[in-house]
C-alpha cells in the first residue's frame, strides 16, 4: 500500500496491509478473531438445535456460512490462490451496501442469541405441568396448602397442591 502497488487495498487486499503493518501476529490474530466469531456462531446454531428451533439454528449457521466462505476467499485472493473475485473482508472493508448486509446479518444474530431457549429440565417442567392439568377437577378430599398472606389482608387463602407435583 505504501508504494501503491495494491489496486484496491481497502476493499480487495485488506489482508495484505493488515500483513504489511501489523506482520504475522496481526494476520494470525485476524484469524483468531474470526474463528472466535464463527465459533460463537455455531454454538449458537447449536443451543437453538437442541431447543428445537430449527429456524434460528439454520438461520445461525447460514449467517455463519456466509461469514466463513467470505473470509476464506479473502484470503485466497490475497495469497495469490484465485483470482481478484470483488468479495470484501466481512466487518473491515470499505462498503456501504456490505457493511449493511453485515450490520443486519449480525444483527439477526444477536436477537437470536438473545433468546432464552429452553433447556431439557424446563422442558421437563413444561410436560409434568401439563400432566397435571389434565387430572380432574380437585375434589374435596385432595391436598390443599393454606398460604398466609404478610400483606393488609389477614385471610389466607386456599392453594391445591397436586400430589403428582412432587413426583
Amino acid at each position: 500500500q505504501k508504494l501503491f502497488y495494491l489496486p484496491h487495498a481497502s476493499n480487495d487486499f485488506l489482508i495484505a496491509v493488515v500483513g504489511e503493518e501489523l506482520g504475522l501476529v496481526g494476520v494470525a490474530a485476524l484469524l483468531c478473531l474470526y474463528g472466535l466469531v464463527l465459533w460463537r456462531v455455531f454454538n449458537l446454531a447449536s443451543r437453538a438445535a437442541t431447543a428445537k428451533a430449527y429456524f434460528g439454528a439454520r438461520l445461525a449457521q447460514g449467517i455463519g456460512l456466509l461469514l466463513i466462505v467470505q473470509v476464506m476467499f479473502h484470503f485466497a485472493v490475497n495469497l495469490g490462490l484465485v483470482p481478484t473475485k470483488g468479495l470484501n473482508l466481512p466487518l473491515m472493508s470499505y462498503g456501504g451496501s456490505s457493511m449493511l448486509i453485515n450490520g443486519l446479518a449480525f444483527g439477526l444474530l444477536v436477537s437470536l442469541a438473545n433468546v432464552r431457549f429452553p433447556t431439557a429440565s424446563t422442558a421437563e417442567m413444561r410436560r409434568k405441568r401439563a400432566a397435571c392439568r389434565s387430572l380432574p377437577t380437585p375434589s374435596i378430599s385432595s391436598f390443599c396448602l393454606v398460604a398466609s398472606h404478610s400483606s393488609a389482608s389477614s385471610t389466607p387463602s386456599m392453594v391445591h397442591v397436586s400430589p403428582l407435583v412432587y413426583m
